[in-house]
């Protein structure tokens, strides 16, 4: 982050709750000789829940003299503290952000009532879409209350031109394969930028297409290895006339961050429906939405934006403007301190 390689959104709040007051510390992921032998123990009872990073939790359960909240960025961290503080034996107000729904498994019968005490363990569950906080609040019976993540305006350099053909990438989920299908009939310029290896698409490559691919290696901070870093994705994008999210199906949010990407840069979007994500591409006027594996609809989209630049231009500033006005993560973190100031109030009249 300090090197100007990654937004600030992708920390959650965490770095700018110390300008609220909060004096934020981060538990530091160390693991004494038996808690990892312990974790994998237990990891092998698939039948119970995740306990989360059992390394941290103890750190803090150890030190908890020196905090008075704990916040966990993602759901699947602090189980074991959540299910001690139902049972009463941690008093520390603990708030986890939600980011996907529950999992399922084969033994459900088994872990469903343990699963709903470790959630009812937590003083707040925000949650980051509407399907998220039913799933949760169905199964469990715990209100999340939904909070809308937001890009890092300030770490985008959007420019409003008209840009040429569509540039495609992302890790997760990605149906590339139906993207390059209907490339064969539009006479847009495209680039897709992948994995070696995650194309998922073995037929002949249209005249019209790039392909851009990456090894899949964890970059590293400060130098030039591994898979392309955002800066580099985002010189592309800036090329544009429209981004692509290209999934299948979805039952999570999927997407939802390459979607922060396009609001940054102020580029519109053709994306694979995901109801699961709150943000209406279509209501919003900055792209359209097309269904699982519809090439002719990719087709029929790509062909509308190659003949209207000057449309592609305004969708991309109706983005931009989502992000600056709403979808930001400044915006976010404030919402984020205001539930741990509700969470900790409760506790001081508990």
């Amino acid at each position: 982050m300090e090197l100007g390689e990654t937004p600030n959104h992708l920390l959650f709040g965490i770095n700018y709750f110390s300008k609220t007051g909060f004096d934020c510390k981060i538990v530091p992921e160390e693991n004494s000789a038996k808690i990892p032998l312990l974790y994998r123990l237990l990891k092998n009872l698939y039948f119970l829940q995740d306990l989360g990073h059992l390394g941290q939790q103890s750190y803090v359960v150890n030190n908890k003299h020196n905090y008075d909240l704990v916040y966990a960025p993602c759901s699947d961290r602090t189980e074991w503290l959540q299910y001690l503080r139902y049972q009463g034996k941690f008093d520390l107000p603990i708030v986890s952000l939600r980011h996907h729904h529950l999992a399922k498994g084969h033994l459900d019968i088994f872990r469903n009532r343990f699963i709903r005490n470790v959630c009812h363990g937590l003083d707040a569950s925000p949650c980051l879409s509407q399907f998220v906080a039913h799933d949760l609040r169905v199964k469990t019976g715990v209100q999340g209350k939904t909070i809308s993540w937001g890009t890092d305006i300030d770490f985008y350099q959007p420019e409003m031109n008209p840009g040429e053909g569509l540039v495609v990438a992302g890790r997760t989920a990605r149906d590339f394969s139906t993207v390059i299908r209907a490339l064969s009939g539009s006479s847009i310029e495209c680039k897709i930028i992948f994995l070696e290896g995650h194309l998922g698409y073995e037929g002949e490559i249209p005249k019209n297409l790039k392909l851009l691919s990456s090894p899949e290696v964890q970059p590293v901070p400060g130098k030039n290895e591994g898979w392309r870093k955002l800066r580099d994705i985002l010189d592309i994008y800036k090329k544009a006339r429209v981004i692509g999210i290209p999934l299948y199906k979805q039952s999570t949010l999927a997407g939802l961050t390459s979607l922060m990407d396009c609001l940054g840069m102020g580029k519109p979007v053709i994306m694979t429906r995901n109801p699961n994500i709150d943000l209406d591409i279509e209501k919003e006027g900055i792209g359209y939405w097309v269904d699982a594996e519809d090439v002719e609809s990719w087709r029929k989209h790509l062909d509308w934006f190659d003949r209207n630049p000057e449309q592609a231009v305004k969708m991309g500033k109706r983005a931009r403007s989502l992000a600056e006005n709403y979808y930001n993560s400044k915006r976010f973190a404030e919402e984020m301190v205001s539930i741990f100031d509700e969470s900790w109030s409760r506790k001081q009249t508990s």
